[in-house]
């Protein structure tokens, strides 16, 4: 679902969470009586600690898996729902509180709603598979989850070089809304009605959800404290300049969140924005490695341009 301004809209609910007759979104607070109620169950007031459930959605990394397992530490439930539909490891099956889901093979944000879904704790801890959560990763979410409903992580790169082929994320102060370390009350988490199965893969889907969670009023929290270390992805020459057509599901959450009403135009603004802020208000690495990029995407601005018209009109014959 989506929220509007003094009228109700209901999205496509791909992720199963809801029913049209079971909730609607408004533009108000109110729409969320959990919030209302302190964001608490009664049954969770008696026990004086939330039940964390930890997400790890999975395709095709099984080495980078077993060193996010490895590193996860004082879990409640740790949930791994796999796309690539491969056996888990005997090591970490054997493991207390870690079960292994298969996933819909939709995408990342289809594998995300789909290990929420098998998730049984108040809260939801979602962590991509080649993260590593630091010490203390746990412990510095539940010292902060009283009186919220979303919990962001310090995401750090410790391996950038600022080479331009290197893939970086990174959420260092906040607002980003990563869901490689993002945390979330279950009840909030299906009242929004999870992640946008739109997306098919990583690019935009993060962003889709975090105007919802903006919208919707959610108490939202920064914890430092809760570090993950998400390393650098070295691309491959090829892989680095497809990456700048993928421009498109940026292009569709723009769609999506603008009810349609901001297209291209505005995806060339926000490259004139991303370019001033990188010529003029960046640090040297980041220069050195966004700005080859940013030079082939204004070379190939009318190739760019057209690009993401012919996407522009698929997405709104599909979904507007």
């Amino acid at each position: 679902m989506e929220l509007g301004q003094g009228r109700t809209r209901l999205r496509p609910d791909p992720a199963g969470f809801l029913q049209e007759s079971q909730f609607r979104v408004q533009s108000s607070i109110s729409a969320y009586p959990f919030l209302l109620a302190g964001g608490r169950s009664d049954d969770a007031k008696k026990a004086g600690r939330m039940k964390i459930s930890v997400v790890v959605p999975t395709c095709g990394r099984p080495l980078e898996l077993a060193r996010c397992l490895r590193a996860i530490q004082d879990a409640d439930e740790i949930v791994v729902t796999s796309d690539d539909g491969s056996a888990p490891p005997r090591s970490f099956v054997d493991r207390d509180r870690i079960r292994w889901v298969k996933g819909p093979g939709h995408g990342p944000a289809a594998n995300r709603n789909h290990g929420a879904r098998a998730a049984t704790g108040d809260w939801i801890a979602f962590i991509d598979d080649d993260c590593v959560a630091q010490d203390g990763w746990l412990a510095a979410l539940r010292s902060a989850i009283d009186g919220a409903d979303v919990v962001e992580g310090k995401t750090v790169c410790p391996d950038q070089t600022g080479h331009f082929l290197e893939d970086v994320v990174e959420n260092l102060s906040g607002g980003e809304f990563w869901s490689c370390n993002l945390a979330i009350r279950k009840l909030a988490f299906e009242q929004l009605g999870g992640f946008d199965e739109r997306f098919p893969i990583a690019g935009g889907e993060d962003l889709e959800f975090r105007s919802r969670i903006q919208k919707a009023g959610l108490r939202c929290r920064f914890q430092p404290v809760m570090l993950v270390y998400h390393f650098a992805r070295r691309l491959s020459p090829i892989q680095w300049f497809r990456k700048i057509f993928r421009q498109h599901w940026h292009l569709l959450y723009r769609l999506i969140v603008s009810d349609g009403k901001m297209g291209v135009l505005a995806e060339v603004t926000d490259l004139l924005r991303v370019t001033k802020r990188t010529l003029f208000g960046g640090s040297t690495r980041n220069l050195r490695r966004l700005f080859p990029r940013i030079v082939v995407t204004w070379l190939l601005l009318p190739v760019w341009t057209g690009y993401l018209l012919l996407w522009e009109w698929k997405f709104r014959k599909s979904y507007f």
